[in-house]
């Protein structure tokens, strides 16, 4: 079954976009391009960017000047349009995940579609064991973190973050199937 959504949203202008005198946006190329290419960058007003540049050299004299040289080059002449393909097709798995989850689950879950990033996170109408999911999830190959793992102040999340980044449309219905499977073992088990 093929999965389509048609939404028209316009990408988050970050606030830098307003100006660059009071802002400073940064950003990595390690969740662009590659996890292993572990450059950031920053813009800002050229004073800043220039006091900047002084304290990473004091900081890291460690940086590689040829894969530094080499991004920045790819950055000016690629990534413009390369960002513009990722983002069509992440807005696709995306608009396919909410279709799917909608599709499959009806009315058993809450979710929001994002605005950005690369996740959804789904609540229950019925309570069910968050462990006790992951768990039957797991038997049925599909993985599922434990929710505690993006929260950082101790609080108990009531839901789970689905990702879809790493999936095609073919891949997120067949693991939303999956998961409504583990979710109603584990709501029958209790």
């Amino acid at each position: 079954m093929a999965c389509f959504y048609s939404a028209v949203d316009k990408p988050l202008l970050p606030l830098a976009s307003a100006t660059l005198e009071r802002t400073v946006y940064i950003g990595s190329m390690s969740k662009l391009i590659s996890p292993s290419l572990r450059v950031g960058y920053f813009v800002s007003n050229a004073e800043l960017v220039q006091r900047a540049s002084q304290e990473i050299m004091l900081i890291d004299r460690q940086g590689s000047q040829p894969l530094e040289s080499a991004t920045a080059e790819l950055m000016s002449e690629t990534i413009r349009s390369y960002a513009r393909r990722v983002h069509a097709i992440y807005k696709d798995r995306r608009d396919c995940l909410a279709v799917r989850l909608r599709t499959v689950f009806d009315d058993e879950i809450f979710f929001d579609v994002p605005a950005g990033g690369l996740a959804f996170w789904v609540r229950f109408k019925t309570q069910v064991s968050l462990e006790k999911l992951i768990d039957v999830a797991r038997t049925l190959d599909l993985r599922i973190l434990p929710s505690n793992l993006f929260y950082s102040d101790g609080s108990v999340p009531d839901g789970l973050r689905l990702g879809f980044a790493n999936l095609d449309n073919s891949e997120i219905c067949e693991a939303v199937d999956r998961f409504h499977k583990a979710y109603l073992i584990a709501k029958d088990q209790g």
